[in-house]
């Protein structure tokens, strides 16, 4: 029960990161804003949801797969399609210049990157309050 409560939570926080990512379109600096993001969520299950005693050396596996599991069933899923768009448009002619377009294709690899990595900084690997 403990293992579907925190994976269900985690999904939940996937979910809600994964719309809100969409939004978040300021070039490199989203990569930031994702990532205090992610510590602020990553310290509220810290503190509020995960059971570190009884979960043990499992705790890793079940935020992960939460957040995929919960940033799947957003927009985010469809990022390889939108990445092969940007670039068809960018190369073939008049559409997003490629400057442009590979901004985009790294802010929008990155940003879900930090994300985890601002999540599993304080669930993980420390710093718990």
């Amino acid at each position: 029960m403990l293992v579907a409560r925190t994976m269900a939570m985690c999904a939940g926080i996937g979910f809600g990161a994964g719309w809100l990512m969409m939004f978040i379109n300021v070039p490199f600096i989203g990569c930031f804003i994702c990532y205090f993001l992610g510590l602020f969520a990553g310290r509220w299950l810290a503190a509020k949801v995960i059971d570190y005693h009884r979960l043990g050396s499992n705790v890793a596996k079940i935020i992960v797969f939460g957040l995929f599991i919960g940033m799947t069933l957003t927009p985010l899923a469809l990022m390889p399609f939108m990445i092969v768009q940007m670039l068809l448009a960018s190369i073939t002619g008049p559409g997003t210049p490629i400057f442009e377009g590979l901004t985009f294709i790294v802010s929008s690899l990155f940003s879900p990157a930090c994300f985890f990595v601002g999540v599993l900084r304080p669930t993980v690997w420390g710093e718990r309050w």
